[in-house]
């Protein structure tokens, strides 16, 4: 998100705000949102109803008019199943696989880069 959509650029406004210089995000791995309607640009989170935890990613998608919800691990994929939210991510990929979003999501934002 902050790389591949520009999301750097909002971040670091988003700090400066607070008379913070921001050095960029702490990477701890692949951080992927599964996705039932694809995501190529940061603009496309805009009115999206997603489950993100809270923090910096959380107030940069709210900044530019995604709508985030925090439901608990195990009740994502009801409400990913059920349309109520249309994004998720929730620590990284091996948890993510053992809540099987793939199963009722057919995109992950941002696409793996090229090689």
């Amino acid at each position: 998100m902050f790389y591949a959509l520009g999301g750097l650029e909002i971040a670091r406004n988003l700090f400066a705000a607070q008379g913070i210089q921001d050095i960029g995000p702490m990477h701890r791995g692949p951080n992927i949102i599964h996705a039932t309607i694809p995501i190529r640009s940061i603009d496309e989170f805009h009115g999206r109803k997603m489950r993100l935890l809270s923090g910096l990613a959380a107030e940069v998608l709210t900044k530019i008019g995604a709508k985030t919800t925090v439901p608990p691990g195990p009740a994502i994929f009801p409400v990913l199943e059920k349309g109520a939210i249309g994004l998720a991510d929730c620590v990284g990929p091996a948890v993510i696989d053992a809540f099987g979003f793939g199963r009722v999501t057919g995109d992950i934002s941002p696409p793996p880069l090229a090689a």
